[in-house]
């Protein structure tokens, strides 16, 4: 994983990654049994984003 700021210490490395579908709770729950903690991200520059508050 490439830093935007240069002068900055990573605080992780992604080594690998997988893809689960959208919805499928099933396969995100042998996700974490088998790889373990799950990490999401999201594009909030999109619309639906604007006015999201929580």
């Amino acid at each position: 994983v490439d830093t935007i700021h240069p002068n900055t210490q990573r605080a992780a490395n992604c080594t690998k990654y997988y893809s689960v579908s959208q919805g499928d709770e099933e396969a995100l729950k042998q996700a974490v049994a088998n790889n373990g903690p799950i990490s999401v991200a999201i594009d909030a520059t999109r619309p639906q984003f604007i006015l999201y508050h929580s």
